[in-house]
C-alpha cells in the first residue's frame, strides 16, 4: 500500500507523542516498584543463584540489565519502553494508512489506568504485556501497510516472543494463539488451530528444558502448585469427597483455615499457615498428582467450574469488594 506524502508528517507526530508518553511514563514511576515476587527474583539476580519458581527469564534478563541502574529501575525501563514502543509503532502504521483516529484511540487506550498503572509496577506480568505489544507492534509496522517483514525484523520479533512465552508459565496460552494468528501461513481456520495446538505442546515440553538447562533455574516443586489449588479448591466444596486425595481431616483443615482462597494459593505455600496441611500430597508424583486432579474434576464438574470461575472472576477483578486485595497497583515496593 503506498504511503501518500500527507502521512509522513501524521506518522512522525503520533511517534513524537508515543515517546512523549513514555518520557512521562517514566518519570511517573521511577525508580519502580517491586511487589513481592519481584523482590524474590531480584535476590536471586544478587545472589546468583536461580530457581523455578518463578520463570527464570526474567531474572536472566534482570541480571543482563543490572549494570545499568540499581534495583528494579532498569526492568521499569524496560516494561515501558517495550510498552510504548508496541503501542506507537501501531498508531504510527495506523497514521500512515490514513486512520488518524484510530491511532490516537491507541495512544488513549495505553493511558487507561488499569493498563498503564499496572504497567509501572515491575511484574512479571508486566514485562509479558511490553514484550507482546512490542512485538505486535513491529509485525503491525509492516502488515497494515500490506507488506511483508523484511528479514532483519524477525530476530527481534523472536526474541520478544520467546522472552514473553518464557517469562509466565502460562504464557504459552497466550502467545502461541498470537503468533498462529498473525502468521501468514497456514491460512484454513482448521490448520492454524492444528498449527496452535502442536506448537503449545512443543513449548510446553521444550520450557522446562530451556529453564532447567539453558537458564540453569534449580527445580522448586512449582509444577505442583496448580494441582494443589484446584484439589483444595474441589475439596472445600465438595467436603465428603474420595476422589480429591485429601483425608477427611485434612479437608476439614483446609475449610477451617480458609486454606482455598480465590484470589491465590498463598495460604497452601505457607507451611505456618496450610502448608503442612498439603505435604502429604505435595510428596506425591507430579503425574500423580494431576491424574487425582482429573479424577477430582470429572467427578465434581460444578464444584472445579465454581473454584476456577471464583479465581477468574478474582483474578480479573470483576465482582468483588471495591476494597479488594491489589485492586490497585501498588504505591510502594514490598
Amino acid at each position: 500500500m503506498p504511503i501518500e506524502p500527507a502521512a509522513r508528517p501524521r506518522q512522525h507526530y503520533i511517534a513524537i507523542a508515543a515517546a512523549a508518553l513514555c518520557i512521562s511514563s517514566l518519570a511517573v514511576f521511577w525508580p519502580g516498584t517491586a511487589m513481592y515476587d519481584t523482590v524474590a527474583q531480584y535476590r536471586q539476580v544478587l545472589s546468583g543463584v536461580y530457581d523455578d519458581w518463578h520463570p527464570p527469564a526474567m531474572a536472566r534478563v534482570w541480571a543482563l540489565l543490572a549494570a545499568f541502574g540499581p534495583g528494579a529501575t532498569p526492568m521499569l525501563v524496560l516494561q515501558l519502553v517495550t510498552y510504548w514502543l508496541g503501542l506507537g509503532l501501531i498508531a504510527a502504521a495506523l497514521g500512515r494508512v490514513g486512520r488518524s483516529r484510530s491511532a490516537v484511540a491507541i495512544l488513549a487506550i495505553g493511558l487507561l489506568p488499569p493498563f498503564l498503572g499496572w504497567q509501572g509496577v515491575v511484574l512479571k506480568d508486566a514485562q509479558l504485556a511490553g514484550a507482546l505489544l512490542a512485538a505486535v507492534g513491529i509485525i503491525g509496522w509492516w502488515r497494515l501497510a500490506r507488506r511483508p517483514l523484511p528479514g532483519a525484523t524477525l530476530v527481534p520479533v523472536a526474541l520478544l516472543l520467546a522472552y514473553a512465552v518464557l517469562i509466565r508459565a502460562n504464557a504459552v496460552f497466550i502467545v502461541v494463539p498470537l503468533l498462529v494468528t498473525l502468521a501468514p501461513r497456514p491460512i484454513h481456520p482448521v490448520a492454524k488451530l492444528a498449527t496452535g495446538l502442536l506448537a503449545v505442546v512443543l513449548v510446553l515440553g521444550v520450557a522446562p528444558v530451556v529453564n532447567h538447562r539453558l537458564l540453569r533455574a534449580q527445580p522448586s516443586g512449582v509444577e505442583a502448585t496448580q494441582a494443589l489449588y484446584d484439589l483444595a479448591g474441589i475439596a472445600a466444596r465438595v467436603p465428603t469427597s474420595e476422589t480429591t486425595g485429601l483425608t477427611q481431616s485434612e479437608t476439614a483443615t483446609v475449610i477451617a483455615k480458609r486454606c482455598a482462597k480465590p484470589f491465590f494459593w498463598d495460604p497452601l505455600g505457607d507451611e505456618a499457615h496450610c502448608g503442612t496441611t498439603m505435604a502429604r500430597l505435595r510428596a506425591l508424583p507430579i503425574g500423580t498428582l494431576y491424574v487425582t486432579l482429573a479424577s477430582a474434576a470429572l467427578h465434581h464438574p460444578i464444584a472445579s467450574a465454581g473454584h476456577r470461575l471464583a479465581h477468574l472472576n478474582s483474578t480479573d477483578r470483576w465482582l468483588v469488594p471495591f476494597h479488594w486485595s491489589s485492586a490497585a497497583p501498588p504505591a510502594a515496593s514490598e
